[in-house]
């Protein structure tokens, strides 16, 4: 639940999963093991289990704002997973940010003084 809204942002839940795979064996077992206890406790939430052969497994989540963020699981055991699962269910669906630098701060004011938007004009 988002503490912003009061809402749950999460609105569905795609799993994505070969079922002769090696490398989705992850997949499948969080699939028996932890789904079906998930949607007992998120009933709000929607989740959606699809096998396709030959595609690696992934996870996906749609949000109410519009956003949806995927996770691959390829080669992840079901623990991973799990956590991956609460991550995108406590998340509320914003962007991801990075920043790409420190923030720089000074105590001492610019030489040249503040710029306003009535500096230039004559």
């Amino acid at each position: 639940m988002n503490s912003r809204t009061g809402l749950w942002q999460l609105t569905k839940l795609t799993i994505q999963y070969c079922d002769t795979s090696y490398h989705s064996r992850g997949a499948r077992e969080f699939v028996e093991k932890f789904v079906p206890t998930l949607k007992e406790k998120y009933s709000q939430i929607e989740f959606v289990v699809t096998q396709k052969k030959g595609r690696p497994a992934c996870m996906e989540g749609f949000y109410r704002n519009g956003r949806n963020k995927p996770v691959g699981l390829h080669k992840q055991d079901a623990e991973w997973i799990n956590e991956r699962c609460m991550l995108l269910l406590h998340q509320w669906g914003g962007k991801n940010i990075t920043h790409s630098g420190k923030r720089v701060r000074s105590e001492t004011p610019s030489v040249q003084g503040m710029w306003t938007p009535f500096l230039n004009r004559e």
